[in-house]
This record gives structure tokens, sequence and C-alpha cells, in this order.
């Protein structure tokens, strides 16, 4: 059994200790390696939040701390990026009765203000029934968020939470992959699958 685990690797949580994720490493698909400005000694700043130190910036000097202990890598299969129009599965649900016409219809163009916070699609409006706002609801990888505009942003890794706005399908797993590999200008349509 496969549990996707997000959490930063090389930390502490309770009972669980660096040196103690070789033990996850075969029942995760995925998890972050220790990045951000919590990891001990890191320079990283998370750019949605803002928290952390600055973004580094062209003449910067950072000091190099003790060499850490060798550790297993895990490298997924390398799967070339798509050409041409990408279909991505996507399973309705929760909110298509926020839709005027809740088929996952449609083609769209990736923006090129994506990243991995959200990749944001141009193209024609899809259409809500409904105008009012939800009250923020946690959200997965891969949702596929319908704000006021009515052109989607499907979540990618970094995701906030919907900030009120309704989540009308969430991709399969294989089509998150794909997700993260889609270019700006690339098309994109969905194609329904069954929960």
């Amino acid at each position: 059994m496969k549990v996707d685990l997000n959490a930063d690797l090389g930390e502490s949580y309770g009972s669980w200790r660096m040196g103690d994720d070789d033990a996850l490493l075969d029942v995760v698909t995925s998890a972050n390696v220790a990045c951000g400005f919590h990891a001990g000694g890191s320079r990283a700043t998370d750019t949605l939040s803002g928290l952390g130190p600055r973004p580094l910036a062209a003449g910067d000097v950072l000091p190099l701390g003790e060499a850490a202990p060798p550790t297993r890598a895990v490298v997924a299969p390398l799967t070339p990026p798509a050409e041409g129009t990408v279909t991505l599965e996507a399973m309705p649900g929760p909110r298509t009765d926020w839709l005027a016409d809740p088929a996952l219809d449609g083609e769209w163009t990736v923006a090129p203000d994506s990243n991995r916070v959200g990749v944001r699609l141009t193209g024609h409006a899809w259409p809500r029934a409904r105008t009012d706002e939800l009250p923020s609801e946690g959200v997965v990888r891969g949702s596929i968020q319908l704000p006021p505009d009515g052109r989607p942003v499907l979540f990618g890794p970094d995701h906030p939470i919907t900030g009120g706005y309704p989540v009308v399908g969430v991709l399969t797993d294989t089509s998150c992959d794909l997700l993260a590999q889609l270019r700006p200008g690339q098309r994109v349509r969905f194609r329904a699958v069954a929960k």
C-alpha cells in the first residue's frame, strides 16, 4: 500500500526523527524534501505565504554547513512531456452543481502565469450556475477550482485552500503528473472518469 505523505522528509515530528526517513520511502508516493525556512539552515522562501528569508538575489553569499550524511535517492520514472493538446482525466465533483452544464467539457490554453501553486487556464469561460461564494475549504492536489471569471485553475503541489470558489472536479493521480509538465500556451481538455 502506498500513501501520499504531505510532509517534509528530514525533519523531526514527535517520535519520528531525522534518519528514519528511509523506512518511509517504500510506502510513500510523494513527499517534500526539507526545503522551507524551518529546515535547519535552509535559505528557501515560501513564495505563497511569504515566510522565510527574502528570496536569493544576485551576489548573495551563502554559508556552507557540515556535509549531510549520504541518503538514498528516489527517482521517479521519466515520462517525456506530452506534445499537442493534453487530455486530463478528472473525477467530477464535489461542486459540479455549481456549473451551468455539469459536463467537464471544453478546451483551454495554459496561461503564462502558471506555477506550482496553480495552472491557470485561459479561453472560454465555464459558466457557473451560482455566483455566490463558499466558506474556504481544504483541497487536494489536482483540484479544479472555478473562480467567478469561469476560467479554471488546476491546483498543483503548493496549492492553497479554495478561497471561496467551488471545486468542480479533481484530476486523477496520472493526470496530476501530466499537469506538472504542461507548458504555457499548451492546449488542455478534460475527460470525466468515474470516482
